[in-house]
Protein backbone atom coordinates (compact mmCIF):
# COMPACT_ATOMS: atom_id res chain seq x y z
CA UNK A 1 0.00 0.00 0.00
CA UNK A 2 2.74 2.26 0.64
CA UNK A 3 4.42 2.29 -2.74
CA UNK A 4 0.58 2.94 -4.87
CA UNK A 5 0.08 5.79 -2.37
CA UNK A 6 3.31 7.37 -3.74
CA UNK A 7 1.52 7.17 -7.16
CA UNK A 8 0.83 10.52 -8.59
CA UNK A 9 -2.72 8.59 -10.34
CA UNK A 10 -3.53 6.91 -7.44
CA UNK A 11 -5.98 8.35 -4.73
CA UNK A 12 -6.28 6.25 -1.75
CA UNK A 13 -9.61 6.34 -0.13
CA UNK A 14 -9.92 4.38 3.02
CA UNK A 15 -12.80 4.24 5.21
CA UNK A 16 -14.85 4.21 2.32
CA UNK A 17 -17.51 2.02 0.14
CA UNK A 18 -18.25 1.70 -3.49
CA UNK A 19 -21.79 2.43 -4.17
CA UNK A 20 -21.83 2.06 -7.45
CA UNK A 21 -19.99 1.32 -10.71
CA UNK A 22 -21.39 2.58 -14.17
CA UNK A 23 -19.46 2.36 -17.75
CA UNK A 24 -17.23 -0.15 -19.66
CA UNK A 25 -13.34 -1.10 -19.69
CA UNK A 26 -11.34 1.75 -19.40
CA UNK A 27 -14.10 4.43 -18.63
CA UNK A 28 -15.55 3.77 -15.45
CA UNK A 29 -17.91 6.47 -13.68
CA UNK A 30 -17.84 5.39 -9.88
CA UNK A 31 -19.96 6.58 -6.91
CA UNK A 32 -18.07 6.49 -3.61
CA UNK A 33 -18.89 7.17 -0.29
CA UNK A 34 -16.58 8.36 2.50
CA UNK A 35 -17.61 7.99 6.23
CA UNK A 36 -16.55 10.07 9.12
CA UNK A 37 -13.04 9.28 10.45
CA UNK A 38 -11.15 10.13 13.55
CA UNK A 39 -7.68 9.96 11.72
CA UNK A 40 -6.19 13.07 10.47
CA UNK A 41 -5.88 12.09 6.59
CA UNK A 42 -2.30 14.81 6.69
CA UNK A 43 -0.54 12.46 9.51
CA UNK A 44 -1.70 9.44 8.56
CA UNK A 45 1.58 7.33 7.34
CA UNK A 46 -0.61 4.14 6.83
CA UNK A 47 1.13 1.94 9.72
CA UNK A 48 -1.96 0.69 10.91
CA UNK A 49 -1.50 1.26 14.64
CA UNK A 50 -4.46 3.15 14.66
CA UNK A 51 -6.87 -0.48 13.59
CA UNK A 52 -4.78 -2.26 15.98
CA UNK A 53 -6.32 0.21 19.05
Amino acid sequence: MTESSQDEKITLLTYAEIEEVKGFVGNYDVTIRKKARSVDLVKCTGCGECKQK
